[in-house]
């Protein structure tokens, strides 16, 4: 290969909220030396709540905005990792972690981006995934999407161009959707996305999907849908409703009512002006 990477060109790109102390970093890393584990930490807070480092391999950004894709996009635009992993503060990385994704970066053919699976705990994967590689990745890959599983090769994404949509994630507007609408931009822009079936990140707790109801998920999703898919949005807004009642996720009787909601998300995104 052209390029032989090494763990030294990785970084952890965390998003977080008004902590004042490294030590949420330990059951995050843990086996990591610290001292020795390039980090940017984008962390979200007041004025009177602020988050110093004294390691030079920990970074640290204090910004006083809300909404994960914001915090994603200042992240990116200043990391110097050649290859960078996009993390929260909620996850556990293993011994080994690091040694997948160089592999997978060494031994594929220049790719853009790779993603990797999560797992919930030690005998469970946090969703279903395709059980081989894929090269391309495919659109319902992508969908599937969460962040912790996008790793990224900052040479060939320019932040200036490839941004996350900041009208969607975690404490914004439309609260999901975030990443499968940034990994489409790349792919219609012909950047490389492959998924490589090796799990690389523990998340143990409740996704955002799960806290929300079925009206509030369905309301991001009419919009998610509208500005990813803009002239088949509905299609996917019926598959995702007959998808999720198959799966008993809702009621025969909760259709027209999410329906409505997704109609409403629809409209709103409409109405919304983008903010990149």
């Amino acid at each position: 290969m052209k390029n032989t990477y090494t763990v030294n060109d990785l970084e952890f790109l965390i998003s977080t909220q008004n902590q004042v102390s490294l030590d949420f970093l330990i059951p995050i890393f843990k086996g990591y030396d610290l001292t020795k584990t390039p980090i940017l930490i984008i962390n979200q807070t007041q004025s009177n709540v602020l988050l110093r480092s004294e390691f030079d391999s920990i970074r640290v950004i204090n910004s006083f905005e809300t909404g994960v894709a914001k915090s994603r996009n200042l992240a990116l635009q200043n990391a110097l990792g050649k290859i960078v992993i996009f993390t929260d503060d909620d996850v556990e990385y293993f011994e080994n972690t690091r040694e997948i994704i160089i592999d997978a970066y060494n031994n594929n053919a220049a790719p853009d981006s790779i993603l990797f699976q999560a797992q919930k705990n030690s005998t469970q994967l946090l969703k279903p995934y395709a059980n081989k590689p894929q090269d391309p990745i495919t659109t319902l890959s992508i969908l599937n999407c969460g962040t912790i599983e996008i790793t990224l090769k900052t040479e060939n994404i320019d932040s200036s161009i490839f941004k996350f949509d900041e009208r969607f994630g975690n404490n914004s507007f439309f609260e999901l959707g975030d990443e499968p609408l940034f990994l489409m931009n790349l792919k219609r822009n012909n950047k490389r996305i492959i998924f490589i079936n090796k799990t690389i990140v523990q998340h143990e707790g409740v996704t955002t999907v799960l806290r929300n109801s079925k009206e509030k998920n369905y309301f991001g999703l009419g919009a998610f849908y509208k500005q990813i898919f803009p002239k088949h949005h509905y299609l996917w807004v019926f598959l995702k409703i007959f998808f999720d009642v198959k799966q008993g996720k809702i009621k025969v009787f909760d259709i027209l009512k999410v329906l409505s909601s997704a109609a409403d998300g629809r409209k709103k995104l409409i109405a919304t002006k983008t903010k990149i």
